[in-house]
């Protein structure tokens, strides 16, 4: 779902702005982004994770995030013809720059998902767990 949301939020992004600003509109959503994401991990030590709480404050977070785009008056962006492109025809291009980010999206995946995991089994407190995520999540780590 959150991929989703990610793909629809980006691509409006980048069909409403112009050549000029889309650099900048990015840049902005993606420090939004991050600094959620990370100040979010600090909400895991004011709230019983043993409930559907969490959950349900996501839900809400959520559903809020659709009222700026509820909101717009802009018509909806033309849908642009587009092609498909093999995945080998991208390896072929850019090497390089395909096995980054395929190596980068595994080692993140695995972090994001096994670090918490580790600490908590290390016996670190809840805000411990919450300040090494926020932390890297955010990019200071």
């Amino acid at each position: 779902m959150c991929a989703g949301l990610f793909i629809v939020i980006e691509s409006w992004l980048l069909l409403l702005s112009s050549p000029n600003t889309r650099g900048q509109i990015l840049s902005f959503y993606m420090v939004a982004l991050y600094s959620a994401q990370s100040i979010g991990q600090f909400f895991l030590n004011s709230i019983d994770l043993n409930s559907l709480l969490p959950f349900s404050i996501t839900v809400i977070f959520a559903s809020i995030s659709i009222i700026p785009v509820c909101l717009m008056r802009a018509s909806s962006p033309n849908a642009i013809e587009t092609e498909l492109i093999n995945i080998f025809y991208v390896l072929k291009k850019a090497p390089l720059g395909f096995s980054g980010n395929f190596v980068s999206g595994l080692v993140l995946s695995a972090f994001y998902a096994l670090g918490p995991v580790y600490a908590e089994q290390s016996n670190f407190s809840i805000f411990q767990v919450s300040l090494i995520m926020g932390c890297t999540i955010f990019g200071l780590c």
